[in-house]
């Protein structure tokens, strides 16, 4: 009787400790996103604005909006964990999970980004009184993928990766997970010290008409993932929605790793599309709900074992 209540106290201990550890990791969280808001308003902010500005509406501009939308709503942690289970990212999850979004099924692991896409030649980083230039951005088009190089053990290997955002304000843009952001991801528009002297190769998976107006793309709508690491800490709006409407995610005020992230739904549902209109899902997917949105948007809210997709499909008829 006595190994039993033993037991049982070990157990309820356990799961005191747990929880006591797991509160106190999303207040450091949250401590941090407040702590580096100031850093994100004067250096991202600027820069995301600045972007948008000269945002074509093209595949490759959208992607990159994508992953803005990622760093400014998806709330994401660093670590080597899949996002959509874990609220969890590192530098190659997050690069795969914006293309992701848009049909492309790229590598989760950044040693194999050499093989991704095709190189994109006449880019380098020439050291120049003592601090790193990039060199050859003519070549360089928005979506296209940087990989930096690491040392273990005496091997040189591929162990960073960012997507190229394009020239903002004069200067280069890579957004990626970094160090010093409220979330984990931030951009980095300066090349003169690690990133210069770690710079490995371009790779490019979109192909050269993704960055005209009129050329036609389909793309899911983010993943929001089942639990939080970082609770959001203002409500998360969808692309494509000019306000909060119907597609809200709520602050909800319980833990959100106790319970999933719920998407509003309207109280009267519009119709489904035809089906010869409708994208093609995976077989474990689980249709729930057909939505028309605005700005000639048309989404399908689908529940996964991944967690939440909203499949966007856009009237390339509305593009610019």
């Amino acid at each position: 009787m006595k190994k039993w209540i033993t037991l049982l106290l070990c157990v309820c201990l356990t799961l005191f400790m747990s929880s006591t550890a797991l509160a106190a990791s999303s207040s450091t969280y949250i401590q941090d996103y407040y702590d580096n808001t100031p850093h994100y308003q004067s250096h991202e902010q600027p820069l995301v604005d600045a972007f948008r500005a000269q945002n074509n509406g093209s595949e490759a501009h959208a992607l990159v909006e994508r992953a803005i939308w990622y760093m400014e709503n998806g709330y994401m942690i660093y670590g080597h964990s899949k996002y959509p289970t874990s609220g969890l990212i590192d530098c190659s999850n997050f690069v795969s999970l914006v293309y992701k979004d848009f049909g492309y099924n790229i590598t989760s692991a950044a040693r194999k980004y050499g093989t991704v896409g095709q190189k994109v030649s006449g880019v380098y980083t020439q050291k120049i009184n003592g601090k790193y230039v990039l060199k050859g951005t003519e070549n360089l088009r928005p979506g296209d993928i940087f990989t930096f190089w690491k040392v273990k053990n005496g091997e040189r290997y591929i162990g960073h990766v960012a997507i190229y955002m394009g020239k903002i304000n004069g200067e280069p843009c890579i957004i990626h997970t970094a160090k010093g952001h409220p979330t984990a991801i931030g951009i980095t528009n300066n090349f003169s010290w690690w990133y210069g002297e770690h710079f490995n190769s371009v790779r490019r998976v979109l192909s050269d008409q993704s960055i005209l107006p009129s050329h036609p793309y389909q793309a899911a709508a983010p993943v929001i993932p089942s639990i939080y690491k970082l609770s959001p800490q203002k409500p998360v709006i969808l692309p494509g929605q000019s306000d909060p409407g119907n597609t809200m995610i709520p602050i909800k005020p319980a833990d959100p790793d106790l319970e999933p992230p719920v998407v509003e739904q309207p109280a009267e549902p519009e119709p489904s599309l035809p089906s010869d209109k409708e994208p093609s899902q995976d077989q474990d997917d689980q249709l729930v709900k057909s939505q028309p949105t605005p700005n000639a948007w048309v989404s399908q809210i689908i529940k996964t074992d991944r967690g939440i997709r909203i499949i966007l499909t856009r009237n390339p008829a509305n593009r610019l």
